[in-house]
């Protein structure tokens, strides 16, 4: 499927093919070098532990795609809007973690934010930065 103003911003942004002719990336390979931890009740810490996810057979019709992490593969929706693309992945205990990426001049800006709770039912929190790129 093609989306004109997004694949517009994408193609601008990454300077490559033709924007008018430029599709929605089927797949991206984003890299996350750094983010943030949060226990609740307990300090913040920074971390550096690098973390790469794939989206692939990213479908914006249908509001599908599928994420590869280190933890396995699995299908999650997908949301296009005018200038991002939101990756929304539900987990089998009802975790949910979600990525954005954000058209930016000369890159696409991704943001990764897990959303989990721990057995006493207390939030675990984390938020990752990096960048993306068509795969």
């Amino acid at each position: 499927m093609k989306h004109p103003v997004i694949a517009t911003i994408i193609a601008a942004a990454l300077s490559s093919a033709s924007a008018a002719e430029a599709p929605i990336p089927k797949s991206l390979k984003c890299e996350f070098p750094s983010g943030v931890f949060h226990a609740w009740g307990e300090k913040t810490e920074i971390v550096s532990d690098k973390m790469e996810l794939v989206f692939d057979s990213i479908d914006t019709k249908a509001g599908t795609a599928r994420m590869i992490g280190n933890a396995g593969a699995g299908d999650i929706a997908v949301i296009l809007t005018l200038d991002h693309l939101s990756f929304v992945e539900t987990t089998v205990s009802g975790n949910i973690n979600l990525t954005t990426v954000y058209v930016s001049p000369g890159e696409l800006r991704a943001v990764h934010s897990r959303h989990i709770s721990d057995l006493d039912g207390l939030p675990l929190l984390s938020q990752y930065y990096g960048t993306c790129r068509p795969y």
